[in-house]
């Protein structure tokens, strides 16, 4: 019985042993225990590096800053610009011509009458036409602007003899070629 009193004492102050070598070991490593620097990323389980590297939600912006201090006005390079008689010598003139006139008359039955056509003078184009009527019928008015000129027509479309008169004018567009610039050979 000796020998079982033995083996039974061996066996408690064995687990004595392991049981207080196992918790001193815990005692003895803590945070205070380990140096910055020391435990690098290989060191740490699979799923602490990926919660480590997961990005959180965006925050809410943040107020916004006081404004910076305002810069120094800027300049402007005049030294290319042309003055305003430079600056309209280099560009032609356009010059507005108005021609106008009146002419009337009686128009039988089913029948035209085209009225004196207005025509440009030399060097100009027609620009834009209108009319007048007095005692027509606006709506048998036909109007014509063409190439060199500015005509109007009544077309009779009734079974009477239609009276009155039509007042015409017409914008003339030229070029005035008096401040063009003499041309230099090469």
């Amino acid at each position: 019985m000796a020998e079982r009193r033995k083996i039974l004492l061996a066996f408690l102050l064995g687990i004595i042993l392991a049981t207080a070598g196992t918790a001193t070991a815990a005692k003895l490593i803590t945070g205070k225990d380990i140096k910055n620097g020391t435990i690098t990323a290989k060191d740490l389980s699979n799923s602490l590096r990926k919660k480590l590297n997961h990005t959180g939600k965006t925050g809410k912006t943040g107020a916004t800053g006081p404004s910076g201090a305002t810069g120094p006005a800027g300049t402007i390079d005049v030294s290319n610009f042309y003055d305003k008689g430079q600056s309209d010598s280099r560009f032609l003139k356009m010059k507005v011509v108005n021609v106008t006139g009146t002419d009337g008359g009686s128009v039988p039955p089913f029948s035209t009458l085209t009225f004196t056509k207005l025509t440009c003078p030399a060097g100009t184009i027609p620009g834009k036409g209108t009319f007048e009527v007095i005692d027509y019928p606006a709506n048998l008015i036909l109007e014509d602007l063409g190439p060199t000129g500015y005509e109007v027509s009544l077309n009779n479309v009734t079974n009477t003899t239609v009276y009155g008169t039509v007042k015409m004018a017409l914008s003339c567009i030229g070029i005035d070629l008096s401040g063009a610039p003499e041309p230099t050979l090469p």
